[in-house]
C-alpha cells in the first residue's frame, strides 16, 4: 500500500483524470468502476513487466510514480511502455499487461499535461501511436487515436504557426496555446511521421474500426496531411536527420 503522500498523489491523479476530456460525458457508475480499477493497478502495478521492459530494478514507489504521476524523464519512457509485445507474442506476454496500464493512464490524464506530451513526443511517442493505430483490440485502438487527436488539438499547441506566432497556413489557433522553446523540435517529430505507417494505418480504419473510428481517423489523417503540406516559414529539416534528444 502506498504511503500517505503517494495516496494523496493518486487521488490528485484521479481527480484530474475524471475531470479530463477523455472521460467527459462518461456515466458516474462507469467513472466509479474505472476509479476502482485504477486504484487496484496503483496498489498492485505490473512491477515485473515494467522492470523487464526497462531492464532495471525498481521500487514500488518508483513504478507508481512512472505510471500515475510521471516526471519529465519518465514521460520519455512511455513510447516503450505503451508499444506492447512483438507481433505473434502470446497473450500472457509481460508487455501486454504493462501496455494496458500505461495507455489508460496516458489516455485519461497524462496527455492533458503538455510537459508530458512534449517529452513523450520528443522521445518518439508519435511513432508509437502510429504503430498502435491498428491495434487488434479496438478499445486500445480508440484510446490511441484519441490521444493523437488531443495532442494535435490546435487550441493546445500551435502546430501551424512559426516561432513568432505567425499563422503560416491560415489555420486559426488560440492565444492560449502553450509556448515552448522546443516547439520546432516537437513539429519536427510530427513531420517524421512521413516515414512511419501513420497515414496508412489511419486510412486502414475506414472499415472494421471501433464506433466513430473511421471519422476519428479521418480527422487525424486530415490534420497530418495539412501539417506536412503547410509551407514552412523556413526550410523544414529532412526526416532523415537524427531526432532531437528527449
Amino acid at each position: 500500500m502506498a504511503d500517505e503522500s503517494d495516496d494523496a498523489r493518486f487521488e490528485h491523479f484521479m481527480k484530474e483524470a475524471l475531470a479530463g476530456e477523455a472521460l467527459h460525458g462518461v456515466p458516474p457508475d462507469l467513472k466509479a468502476q474505472l476509479s476502482k480499477g485504477l486504484r487496484k493497478k496503483f496498489e498492485q502495478p505490473p512491477m515485473e513487466a515494467i522492470m523487464l521492459s526497462l531492464g532495471r530494478q525498481l521500487t514500488l514507489e518508483e513504478v507508481q510514480r512512472m505510471l500515475f504521476y510521471p516526471t519529465n524523464d519518465d514521460a520519455c519512457l512511455y513510447p516503450l511502455l505503451i508499444i506492447g509485445p512483438p507481433k505473434g507474442a502470446p497473450a500472457e506476454h509481460f508487455q501486454n499487461k504493462l501496455q494496458r496500464v500505461a495507455i489508460v493512464t496516458s489516455y485519461t490524464r497524462h496527455v492533458n499535461d503538455w510537459a508530458f506530451v512534449e517529452h513523450f513526443v520528443l522521445a518518439g511517442g508519435l511513432n508509437a501511436l502510429a504503430e498502435l493505430a491498428v491495434h487488434e483490440d479496438l478499445h486500445i485502438r480508440s484510446q490511441i487515436v484519441e490521444m493523437f487527436l488531443q495532442i494535435t488539438n490546435e487550441d493546445r499547441f500551435a502546430w501551424h504557426t512559426d516561432e513568432d506566432g505567425k499563422d503560416v497556413c491560415r489555420h486559426p489557433s488560440s492565444s492560449t496555446t502553450v509556448k515552448t522553446a522546443r516547439a520546432d523540435k516537437v513539429r519536427h517529430r510530427m513531420f517524421q511521421l512521413v516515414q512511419s505507417p501513420f497515414a496508412l494505418n489511419m486510412l486502414a480504419n475506414r472499415h472494421g474500426s471501433y464506433p466513430r473510428g473511421s471519422f476519428d481517423c479521418l480527422r487525424g489523417f486530415a490534420f497530418f496531411v495539412s501539417f506536412v503540406r503547410c509551407p514552412p516559414p523556413a526550410p523544414r529539416p529532412s526526416p532523415s536527420i537524427p531526432p532531437p534528444p528527449c
